[in-house]
């Protein structure tokens, strides 16, 4: 995987949950500064990963973490990983059904 494309998914998935839920909740109005935070706080992760990438070019993330770790440690964080994953797939979903249902399907 180039390391561009390496750094635009690591931008999507950290940025993807901050956009897609609105912000923080509590923020109220002053939602929009979360945003900007998280854009401006993301940027030193986004360098390290393409950092990460460029050092163990043509791998992939389960690949390099088998190779930084070891074989079982690699392992393990690769199945954290995919669990985390998971969870924030399965948070987005719900987020995007209940704006559905709320929003759209009031009166069905």
């Amino acid at each position: 995987m180039e390391t561009k494309q390496f750094v635009f998914i690591m931008a999507l998935f950290i940025l993807g949950n901050t956009i897609a839920t609105g912000g923080v909740r509590t923020a109220g109005r002053d939602s929009w500064l979360t945003l900007l935070f998280a854009g401006v706080a993301c940027v030193p992760l986004l360098l390290m990963c393409a950092r990460i990438a460029n050092l163990y070019p043509g791998k992939g993330i389960h690949e390099i973490f088998e190779l930084a770790l070891g074989k079982v440690w690699g392992r393990v964080m690769s199945v954290v990983f995919i669990l985390f994953c998971l969870q924030l797939a399965t948070l987005e979903f719900h987020e995007f059904s209940a704006f559905t249902k709320l929003a759209v399907l009031e009166r069905t």
